[in-house]
């Protein structure tokens, strides 16, 4: 038992391996070259044999780590484009070039976008207006829900993203937010099972296909994250078991008859506003500035947008029963039907734009008037989280409730 255990932490602790996520990297076909061009076939290429190859460097300080433990100052970019000090000898500034197959690359770009802001933008409102609403109220929820959880771990945990060198860094834009756990990775899991658990009673199409998509859908998010070299094998492994946990705890409670107490009780908008707000307020600070927590405010506030609205459109009445004619067919829709669809995705964004615009400009007018300017950093930081919060719940009660009264009004 107890050399199964020290088996375990040995496979554990190898996942964390950056020259893991470069085998990868490399084995995709993507490579470091010089400014010659020329494949970098160095020390890079092997791993170092100094017990410390899991991002730890013994002698010097590499993204985040010290031979003591984490540097927390983030003196180091990811993009190399500093100064890095080993062995008393400083590396030039250069930062990396690197070839690449063209599929691989094309095919992990795409996979990293299904987990970025611009694929919410899109998908979450062709869903809510095009394909299904019940399937996209659950969804937004359960978003919402993991990434606030996989935030505050990140932020708790305070674990790096893979050192560069050696991985090769792609992405830029999360490169300075911690890595442990990878919330793509959740979300990469939650959209395909939203999508196939609360579809598959609905909808007639075999089982298999569905588990096939989800299987796909997840494999090619979480291997993206690893060509990108935003983390480690372990980070992407630790936001599957995080994001299994959460499901399997919240989703049967989704089950039971709560969401029509939560969207026809006369006092459930307070506590649509009141639970979301306190859990922005403690959010965990981490010791370096990162942007996780205004991003998070950003994906609550949408919650609360979509959950209001969605109150506001059935206090009044009735929930509809989602299960009321199922299963039902699964056809692809003709030329009249994808022409509405466009034409409803276009008008949502016609809408949608302008009001974001307005709530933004509108808080940045008025909220540094009323905020004392003795701490210009804290009020600066207060006034954008409360930007986020607010203009996206508002984006959120816009889509759900004002455009599709707009849909019903115009005949689209």
């Amino acid at each position: 038992m107890l050399l199964d255990l020290t088996h375990f932490w040995t496979m554990l602790r190898a996942s964390a391996d950056p020259y893991l996520v470069l085998r990868f990297q490399n084995w995709c076909g993507l490579r470091e070259v010089g400014e010659d061009g020329k494949c970098i076939q160095n020390e890079r290429a092997a791993k170092i044999p100094n017990g410390h190859a899991n991002g730890h460097i013994k002698n010097g300080f590499v993204n985040g780590y010290t031979k003591n433990g984490f540097h927390r100052n983030g003196h180091w970019k990811a993009d190399c484009a500093d100064d890095l000090i080993q062995d008393q000898e400083v590396r030039p500034k250069n930062a990396q070039h690197y070839t690449y197959n063209p599929f691989w690359h094309a095919l992990f770009i795409f996979g990293s976008t299904l987990g970025n802001e611009i694929f919410y933008i899109t998908f979450f409102p062709c869903l809510f207006w095009n394909i299904d609403e019940f399937i996209a109220r659950r969804m937004v929820f359960l978003w919402a829900l993991l990434l606030y959880c996989g935030q505050c771990a990140k932020d708790v945990i305070q674990w790096p993203r893979p050192p560069c060198p050696p991985v090769i860094a792609v992405e830029k834009r999360y490169q300075w937010e911690y890595g442990m756990p990878s919330t793509h990775a959740m979300v990469g899991a939650l959209i395909p099972f939203c999508l196939v658990y609360y579809s598959y009673d609905r909808y007639q199409y075999p089982l298999p296909v569905g588990v096939a998509f989800l299987v796909c859908w997840c494999l090619l998010v979480c291997s993206s994250r690893m060509y990108m070299g935003m983390h480690s094998l372990q980070d992407v492994i630790a936001g599957l078991v995080f994001a299994i946990i959460l499901l399997v705890l919240v989703v049967p409670v989704l089950d039971f008859p709560t969401e029509e107490w939560v969207l026809t009780s006369p006092s459930s908008p307070i506590f649509m506003v009141a639970i979301p707000m306190v859990m922005c307020i403690v959010y965990p600070i981490p010791p370096m500035q990162t942007d996780t927590r205004a991003d998070t405010t950003m994906v609550v506030g949408t919650c609360v947008g979509v959950m209001l609205g969605s109150w506001a459109r059935y206090a009044p009445t009735k929930v509809p029963d989602p299960y009321l004619g199922a299963p039902f067919p699964v056809t692809f829709p003709g030329p009249d039907r994808i022409m509405t669809m466009i034409c409803r995705f276009i008008f949502g964004i016609l809408v949608m734009a302008p009001s974001r615009s307005f709530m933004k400009s509108l808080i940045f007018t008025v909220l540094p008037r009323l905020i004392p300017k003795s701490d210009r950093q804290g009020s600066k930081e207060f006034i954008e989280l409360v930007h986020r919060f607010v203009t996206y719940s508002f984006l959120g009660i816009n889509a759900v409730f004002v455009v599709p009264r707009c849909f019903v009004y115009f005949g689209i």
